[in-house]
């Protein structure tokens, strides 16, 4: 049996007082029609507010595809 492509999906993440993770449940519904398994992508950053890029390496790794859903700009 052929194992369902991993695909991440990493959400925006909204700032304030209490940030919070957004993600529309159409994503994770697309990819589930797709054929695909979805995953939500928690952002990770460092004390210094960097992202922790090896963690990002890491999770890179371990899924086929990857969803930037929308949000803020992506410089690289």
């Amino acid at each position: 049996m052929t194992r369902a492509p991993r695909i991440g999906i990493h959400p925006e993440l909204v700032t304030g007082e209490k940030p919070k993770l957004s993600l529309g449940n159409r994503y994770v519904e697309a990819i589930r029609r797709a054929g695909g398994l979805p995953f939500v992508l928690p952002p990770l950053f460092t004390t210094n507010g960097a992202h922790d890029a090896d963690w990002l390496d890491e999770v890179l790794d371990d899924v086929d595809g990857l969803v930037l859903s929308g949000g803020d700009d992506f410089d690289t």
